[in-house]
């Protein structure tokens, strides 16, 4: 009896070879997701970089203005004052129509404009200012946080470095977080800035990922 050649197309796959084709495309899926992330991430920060500049320069347009800083009420410091960019700070920047708002700013100039922040959970926002009915707000981040600002309240236009002695700010889970690992001793003790803006980044835990404006 002749025996019919083999014929492997009417086969179809193996079920060793559809394994292996899922294996690949497991792979890449893994590989262009992990690259994704990345991407997204560092889109994150780099708008949180743009927006924490942008308050740095709102608050330096107060300055010129005014002739002294956009500092809110209740904040003290002999050196420098660290603080959220919370209604109490923006108010003042946003010309918002609050007590803060017009005692701080009585001309009611807005020298930070932004978009509208996305609404999370809770009193957690995300990538913009949380508005108010009387055109103030807080300012966040892109990650779930507001941004931290370090103030030179004695105007010598220097003030001690936050890497050297790290901000610590409380006011519940939408405070700016410094993290830990961010002190460096080869660091200069003073830098020469009256305004300085950061944002705790991807990773709340750690300093080594903050945005910062100097």
């Amino acid at each position: 009896m002749k025996i019919a050649p083999h014929n492997r197309t009417s086969q179809g796959f193996t079920l060793i070879e559809i394994l292996v084709v899922i294996s690949i495309i497991g792979i890449l899926s893994g590989m262009l997701f992990t690259g994704a992330s990345a991407a997204m991430k560092s889109a994150k920060k780099a708008d949180a970089g743009n927006t924490a500049y942008n308050v740095r320069n709102a608050a330096s347009a107060y300055f010129t203005e005014y002739r002294r800083h956009a500092k809110p009420s209740g904040i003290s410091g002999n050196d420098y004052a660290d603080f959220p960019t919370d209604s109490d700070y923006m108010d003042i920047l946003l010309g918002a129509d609050s007590d803060v708002g017009k005692t701080k700013n009585p001309r009611g100039i807005a020298f930070f404009t932004g978009k509208a922040a996305k609404k999370l959970s809770g009193n957690t926002y995300i990538k913009g200012v949380a508005l108010e009915k009387n055109g103030g707000g807080s300012l966040w981040d892109p990650f779930g946080r507001m941004y931290g600002v370090r103030l030179d309240t004695s105007n010598k236009g220097r003030m001690d470095n936050p890497k050297v002695k790290e901000p610590s700010i409380s006011g519940g889970s939408g405070s700016p977080e410094w993290g830990s690992g961010g002190s460096v001793a080869s660091e200069a003790d003073l830098i020469t800035e009256s305004i300085a803006v950061w944002s705790a980044g991807p990773d709340l835990e750690s300093a080594k990922d903050n945005v910062l404006t100097w």
